[in-house]
Parts: C-alpha cells; structure tokens; sequence
C-alpha cells in the first residue's frame, strides 16, 4: 500500500505520549525529561522507517496533556510532521466564547479586546511552524477523547469545576442544593435550606460538581422540549379543558424527568 501511494499516506500515532513511562516518573524513577526523550527515539524510530519507504508520508502524533515546549521539542527529535493540534481549538479558541473546559475560569469576560486578545494568543504558535505543519495539522473543537464543543459550551464550566464544599460559593451550592432536592425555583428553598447552602461545611462532600453540572444541563435542556411539544398540542386545543389537560400531562412528564436527574445526580439509581 506505501509502495502504490505516490502522494504518501497519512500515518496518525495514537496516544504518542503514552509510550513514556510516565509511571515511573510519578514513582520518582525516573524524570519526566528521560522518559520523554527515551519517547522521542521510539517515534523518532517509527518516523524514519515510514519515511524511507515512502518520503511523501506525512506523520501526525496525538499529543495530550503536555506542555506545548514539550510538543515542540517532541517534534523536532523526531522529525513528525505535525500534531493533533488540541492547544489551538480545544483549549485556545474555544475559551473565546465560554468558560475554559480545562479550568473553569473565564478567559477573556465579555470583551471583544479580551476576545481579539486570546485569539491572537492562540493563533501566534500556530502560525509560526513550518508549512508542513500547518498543512498537516490536525485541529480539533473536540473529538472522542475530549469533551464535546457542544456540551461544554452549553453547560455551565465553572459549576463542572466548582469547589462545593467551599461556603463562600453559594451560587454554586445554591444550584447543586436545587439539582438533589429537586427544587426548580430558588424562592421556594426552605430556611433550613438556606442555612444548609451558607453553613454546612459537610452536606456537598459527597457529590460531583460534574454530575450537578451535567444534571442542570438536562433539566433545562428537558425543561425546554417539554416546553416546545406542549406549546405544539395546545395550539391544536378545540377547549379550556383540552388545555388543562395538556398542561397536566407535560407538567407530570416534567416532574417526573426532573426528580430522575435528581436520583442520578445523588447516586440513587
């Protein structure tokens, strides 16, 4: 098949940095500068063998989880073409428009300068490798082994990375207090409620910011659709109690969605 390729094929290295012994590096072993150029010779290896059967192969190593000088100096030991390039849409672009998905934090507030800022932030490393890289490179929003644009941007980052124990936060508590308890407005959190969300240092230690996230996110995105389908069947209503019937129908499969996101969230399945 390299033989018969004139155009070269395109060798993607799964998981590249996962060849170093990181193991021994978190047991002291051994640093993480042995282990990643006893890494580099390895793919150094593989790159020299592809590319004396065919030169017009072109190699793309996925690297995660590493430092962009440590992406750089991978590169150049081992003659790769280029990466799969997360540091320019996962967690570059991306923090333009919402919280980062690596952190939480916002990035750039709502500022068109701070926008215009981190782009050209992202932008400056990328076009400052060779042509070959740019035009090898892989760029991802997001892909199977990251989270999903999507979800990340319509879910609320800093409550996936919130400190719940932290008594300060209440916003956050204030949510997750309302996604386990299965309350859909703030003003009907009881006073013991309230006292739990300002003083308990102990009621969120066993639950997930992640889950309470995920789990705020279904409920509005249910919340919504169940909204849309009876806004649907009451425009076909012949009578008040055809619309009374409607509105009990969706507010039972509403409630009834709402209290098993709150089952999940606590671990009650």
């Amino acid at each position: 098949m390299i033989d018969k390729s004139g155009y070269g094929l395109d060798w993607r290295f799964d998981a590249a940095k996962d060849v170093a012994d990181f193991d021994s590096v978190r047991n002291s072993d051994q640093t993480f500068n042995t282990a990643w150029k006893n890494n580099a010779i390895f793919w150094g290896n593989m790159d020299k063998v592809i590319k004396s059967e065919n030169p017009n192969s072109y190699t793309v190593a996925e690297i995660t989880d590493v430092s962009n000088d440590a992406v750089d100096q991978l590169l150049e030991l081992t003659g790769i073409t280029s990466e799969a390039n997360y540091s320019y849409f996962f967690d570059g672009i991306s923090d333009m428009f919402g919280y980062s998905y690596v952190t939480g934090n916002d990035a750039v507030g709502n500022s068109d300068m701070g926008r215009s800022n981190q782009l050209e932030k992202t932008l400056n490393r990328f076009v400052e490798k060779p042509l070959e890289y740019k035009r090898n490179s892989y760029t991802f929003a997001s892909n199977h082994d990251k989270p999903r644009m999507v979800h990340c941007l319509s879910m609320d980052m800093s409550l996936f990375h919130a400190d719940l124990t932290n008594k300060a936060d209440v916003a956050h508590r204030t949510t997750a207090y309302m996604i386990m308890n299965d309350i859909m407005n703030a003003n009907e959190i009881s006073q013991d409620g309230r006292n739990i969300i300002n003083n308990d240092s102990q009621y969120f230690n066993n639950i997930s910011p992640k889950s309470i996230a995920n789990g705020e996110l279904l409920r509005n995105s249910i919340g919504s659709v169940n909204n849309t389908l009876k806004n649907q069947e009451l425009q076909k209503a012949k009578n008040d109690g055809e619309r009374q019937k409607i509105e009990e129908k969706y507010n039972k499969i509403y409630a009834a969605m709402s209290q098993s996101v709150a089952d999940v969230v606590n671990g009650n399945y």
